[in-house]
């Protein structure tokens, strides 16, 4: 199946998923419909209502196991047995049936392992905004670098700049790429092109709120998200030139300030993909709460 197909077949479950997504009330970024769509590159997504619930299972060359907890108002025992029936059947007796993104709850696993994986990293919108304080005295300094030294535009993103945007993420890629030793982290920068290539090409589709920093004329960071809930902002991605002293606080802190922004409390800038140097920073800005997240597979 080509990108485009698959992007329809998931669009037409939109509505579907949205609903239930809605009705789980689960805080955690994973657990939303562009967190799930812009990963079809890499996984087949197919959805199945079981007691009132929606199972969404990810399925790729490896196995199967449900992208997040059983969706509706109440987690049903019988859906969550049955998505690891249906998974055990599909895995063929390897161990990769699970069920990822667990907020809270556990009560409804109590008969299964839980395994407490990354966090989502939840920000005061204001305190990012206004970067007020002596604990954020370091931000100021890298923000009001930025601004003395660079004549830049913060504005929004528009569909003609997809290529542009691609390239500064290939560039960025390459830079991370030649720091790390950590293979599993180069694959996943490589990975990463195709799911920045998605979020670029169906910002519209999928609702987001795009910006773009620009200076003399190119392109040198953006920055996407979306509303997670009524009070939650979601920053999905967020790329800029590394050589730019400052560029990171400054886009952060100016998407925040944005005025389709406003009416949001909190921000959550989702996890740290278990790596030492985006937890340090992630940490560095004073997350109000680490939302916990847990992996369920069977004793």
């Amino acid at each position: 199946m080509d990108a485009s197909t698959s992007a329809r077949n998931l669009f037409k479950q939109k509505d579907a998923i949205t609903t239930h997504l809605r009705a789980s009330a689960n805080p955690l970024s994973a657990v939303s419909f562009p967190n799930i769509f812009i990963w079809q590159d890499f996984f087949d997504f197919t959805c199945e209502a079981v007691d009132n619930n929606l199972l969404i299972f990810a399925s790729d060359g490896i196995g199967t196991f449900l992208c997040a907890p059983p969706l509706g108002k109440e987690i049903s025992a019988r859906a969550v047995g049955e998505a690891f029936r249906r998974m055990r059947e599909l895995n063929r007796g390897k161990p990769l049936s699970r069920i990822e993104n667990v907020a809270e709850g556990l009560d409804k696993f109590q008969q299964y392992v839980a395994r407490e994986k990354s966090p989502d990293y939840i920000y005061r919108r204001e305190d990012i905004a206004l970067l007020k304080g002596n604990a954020y005295k370091t931000h100021r300094w890298a923000y009001n670098h930025f601004v003395e030294n660079y004549q830049a535009e913060f504005m929004p993103y528009e569909d003609h700049m997809q290529e542009e945007c691609l390239e500064l993420y290939r560039g960025w890629a390459k830079n991370r790429a030649e720091r790390s030793d950590d293979t599993v982290y180069r694959q996943m920068l490589e990975d990463n092109l195709k799911v920045h290539g998605r979020i670029l090409r169906y910002h519209k589709e999928l609702e987001l709120v795009g910006r773009i920093i620009r200076i003399k004329g190119r392109i040198r960071g953006y920055t996407f998200g979306f509303s997670l809930n009524d009070e939650t902002f979601c920053i999905l991605c967020e790329i800029i030139d590394l050589s730019l002293k400052g560029a990171g606080v400054f886009i952060f802190r100016e998407f925040c300030r944005a005025g389709e922004l406003s009416r949001f409390s909190f921000i959550n800038a989702m996890d740290d993909s278990e790596l030492p140097n985006i937890r340090r920073v992630k940490a560095s800005f004073h997350p109000v709460q680490l939302l916990k997240n847990y992996v369920i597979t069977e004793k």
